[in-house]
């Protein structure tokens, strides 16, 4: 597969109402925005991760959006669980692009920024992208931009449902660019680092409707 995809979704009793049903359209959207061969996990996640939807081929569409409309909210946040459940699953993937996309408030445990850093840098060694989208009006914006800077990834902020496919088509309408480069850790570079999630599936779109554009029409 092309791409490797896990969603870490917050449905703590923080993300009540509006933000998580921004939470549940941004992943649906992510999850029609892949081709049917890319694999596609969501962890879900309160005070302790859960993985809703195991590691699968993005053509299960029905199946996958079925169980992310069944998310509710309630208890406490814990993101550093469901990040690291993520960066396992993403380890033994075989996918030339990795990717895991955190869509929470930010509004975790206060010993958690440290070891996220840690970890969001773990995951770039290892080739694996981080990239945030803040929901709501209240975020926690300076964890979610230090994450995605250090996941060599992108920050988004919305608080529109209609922003949602932009973002996950690598046209934001509302987002904080991607952290200036630098050299991948030893690991990393022993091979060809692959474009992110979000603009390998630009790529794809690009291309599909570029063949059928060229197709001649019918007489």
């Amino acid at each position: 597969p092309d791409i490797g995809i896990v969603l870490v979704i917050d449905r703590s009793g923080s993300m009540q109402g509006p933000a998580l049903l921004l939470a549940q359209s941004a992943a649906i959207a992510a999850a029609r925005a892949l081709g049917p061969d890319d694999l596609i996990e969501v962890v879900a996640f309160d005070s302790e991760p859960e993985r809703v939807v195991r590691m699968q081929p993005a053509r299960n569409r029905v199946r996958i959006e079925n169980e992310l409309r069944r998310l509710r909210s309630g208890g406490g946040t814990a993101i550093f669980p469901a990040l690291d459940a993520a960066a396992q699953d993403l380890a033994v993937t075989r996918a030339v692009t990795r990717h895991v996309i955190l869509l929470t408030d930010g509004e975790g445990q206060p010993d958690e920024p440290p070891r996220l850093q840690v970890l969001a840098d773990s995951l770039f060694a290892d080739g694996v992208t981080v990239s945030t989208v803040g929901l709501g009006a209240a975020v926690n914006r300076h964890l979610l931009e230090g994450l995605a800077h250090r996941g060599h990834g992108r920050s988004y902020f919305t608080v529109d449902a209609a922003n949602l496919p932009q973002i996950f088509l690598g046209r934001p309408t509302s987002s904080r660019g991607a952290p200036p480069s630098r050299s991948p850790p030893s690991r990393a570079s022993r091979r060809r680092r692959p474009p992110s999630a979000s603009s390998a599936v630009t790529s794809r779109t690009s291309t599909a409707t570029s063949a059928r554009a060229r197709r001649p029409s019918p007489r």
